[in-house]
């Protein structure tokens, strides 16, 4: 018995480590007001001070470099492009400058705030109004830009303010079989809507800026979170006949699917496929 003791712990000790569970691939010094982004092709994107990086994340080698005027507090991607934002104090709005995904090579210069809608990857130019949440309060006209030269393919004018945000789009609408190759862009599911201060809401094609649908919404607190997209539907929280009222709408006609009393709920927010 001693001896068989002695024979396993002879060969435990004898024993390579096992490997580690992960390895590191890259190792990069950031810092706290560096920006960074990965990309769905498998990069990440980094910034030190004016220097924007793009790494492979399969290999950790660096693919390309760009040095920039000012550091941007935002790297964000779409229809193949770097969209950055720099640093600004004071009054007015800080241009927004895109880089090439592939190679880092500047395209074109925007002045004024270049956004995006989820699901979408069609660049809209709007002057923001300060706000939070998904939603994004707009001032002025909405364009939206060539992502190859930067220039405007169509415009919506926004008398006073709005309420931008994206809401989803049925796949056997007419407008989702118009040709969307030109500039690489395929936004079948997703439309644009913007709820105006008159509280008229109107639904535009992200193709053309074609109006699709138009309506007048009830009375509500419209904030960040109000009206909500959830379950393919546009839900709003309003003041109802006999107290707050949740009322489904669907995105492509504005007509009312449902309505129910909201209770002591204030908030309507996306979980999935239902709503919280």
């Amino acid at each position: 018995m001693v001896v068989g003791l002695l024979v396993l712990i002879s060969s435990v000790g004898s024993a390579a480590p096992p490997p580690p569970a992960l390895s590191p691939m890259l190792s990069l010094r950031v810092g706290p007001a560096d920006s960074f982004a990965l990309t769905d092709d498998g990069e990440l994107l980094a910034q030190t001070l004016g220097t924007v990086s793009a790494y492979d994340l399969t290999t950790g080698e660096l693919r390309w470099e760009a040095d920039q005027e000012r550091p941007t507090y935002r790297l964000r991607t779409a229809a193949g492009l770097v969209l950055m934002r720099p640093w600004t104090y004071g009054p007015g709005q800080p241009s927004t400058t895109a880089l090439s995904l592939a190679t880092g090579v500047a395209q074109w210069r925007h002045e004024g705030t270049v956004t995006t809608l989820p699901g979408s990857d069609t660049l809209l130019a709007v002057s923001a109004v300060r706000s939070g949440g998904t939603n994004r309060r707009v001032q002025g006209p909405v364009e939206a830009l060539d992502p190859r030269t930067g220039g405007a393919r169509w415009r919506v004018d926004v008398p006073s303010t709005a309420v931008l945000l994206g809401v989803p789009s049925p796949s056997n609408h007419p407008a989702t079989t118009l040709d969307r190759t030109e500039g690489g862009l395929d936004d079948a599911g997703t439309r644009m809507m913007l709820l105006h201060d008159d509280r008229t809401a109107a639904v535009h094609d992200l193709a053309t800026g074609r109006l699709i649908s138009k309506t007048e919404m009830p009375p509500a607190n419209y904030g960040p979170e109000n009206p909500a997209v959830s379950g393919g539907l546009l839900l709003l929280r309003h003041l109802g006949r006999y107290g707050a009222e949740v009322t489904a709408y669907d995105p492509a006609s504005l007509r009312i699917v449902w309505q129910r009393a909201a209770g002591r709920a204030y908030e309507v927010r996306s979980c999935g496929p239902v709503a919280c």
